[in-house]
């Protein structure tokens, strides 16, 4: 898999204003995506009822599943905690 975590990057930079942060975890056929943006553009990323989110999961899911890996992309609120437990990656 050519690099997901930059084109990622990319799409999300040309969507909001503010800085972006992309956190990657790998484990045995599995690559976790954790985006990080300003709480102010939070929204931008998932957009309307969730259709930027759910556009970008089913791209890299694609992508994973060509090359026999599951992938998920997550929006990481920055007030909160990560919604993904780094033990259940490995």
């Amino acid at each position: 898999m050519r690099d997901m975590k930059k084109l990622l990057q990319d799409i999300v930079e040309n969507l909001v204003e503010g800085n972006v942060e992309i956190k990657e975890m790998t484990g045995k056929k599995l690559k976790v995506f954790e985006i990080k943006v300003e709480n102010s553009e939070v929204a931008k990323v998932i957009g309307s009822r969730g259709s930027i989110i759910k556009a970008l999961k089913t791209i890299f899911m694609a992508i994973g599943a060509r090359n026999d890996c599951k992938v998920i992309v997550d929006v990481v609120n920055p007030k909160r905690k990560s919604n993904i437990r780094w033990a259940d990656i490995s």
